[in-house]
């Protein structure tokens, strides 16, 4: 895959998964988004840009709070 992750998305990630940690949904958070990433690369057109050419999809699963 190849993908770009800015600084700020990566303070993101790394509270996000911090966050799951408690819950014991890492592992199925991380899942969920390395899934993500896999279908904007194999089909990056799919997704509506955003900002400066920024693609944005959201988590099947992992989408709201609601989720855990």
């Amino acid at each position: 895959m190849n993908y770009e992750i800015s600084k700020e998305a990566d303070v993101e990630l790394q509270k996000a998964i911090c966050y799951f940690k408690l819950y014991y949904k890492e592992e199925s958070f991380m899942d969920d988004l390395l899934n993500q990433l896999r279908i904007i690369c194999s089909m990056p057109k799919a997704f509506q840009v955003w900002y400066n050419k920024v693609r944005i999809v959201s988590l099947e699963h992992f989408n709201s709070l609601y989720s855990l």
